[in-house]
């Protein structure tokens, strides 16, 4: 299933495909029953997470305890609690499965040797989350 990803870096970064084999070991595969929960809020983020298959959601407990939705990660998207990644604090979100699904993983340390040994890393990256602001402003 990681191909899936290795398409998508490749349709968005075509010069990326000789370097393909070496990105990918950067990942790991991990699968996650429905209602598994993947992040807790007020823990450390470790991972950032590509969805091959099923879909996982970020939300926040409101005062009475009910989950509420920011975003909902399908098939070919990516998630993570992302200023608790960014910065090592603490999650203020939670991330959990809503349905049985298979991610391609990643660790914070291992992101940034990825955007070190593999430079362009950083335009897919930006692609993506022009993308994924665009879609959330202007639909």
């Amino acid at each position: 299933m990681s191909d899936q990803l290795s398409k998508h870096i490749i349709k968005l970064v075509p010069s990326l495909e000789e370097e393909i084999e070496e990105i990918m070991s950067f990942f790991e595969l991990e699968y996650f029953e429905e209602r598994a929960q993947i992040l807790e809020e007020g823990h450390n983020v470790s991972k950032y997470y590509f969805v091959n298959k099923g879909c996982l959601h970020l939300y926040f407990n409101d005062v009475y305890q009910n989950q509420n939705t920011i975003f909902y990660a399908l098939k070919r998207w990516w998630i993570t609690e992302y200023h608790a990644f960014l910065d090592n604090s603490k999650a203020e979100f939670g991330i959990s499965a809503i349905e049985p699904s298979e991610v391609l993983s990643i660790t914070k340390s291992n992101f940034e040797k990825l955007l070190v040994n593999h430079p362009l890393m950083g335009i897919y990256f930006n692609t993506i989350h022009m993308r994924a602001y665009a879609e959330a402003v202007f639909n």
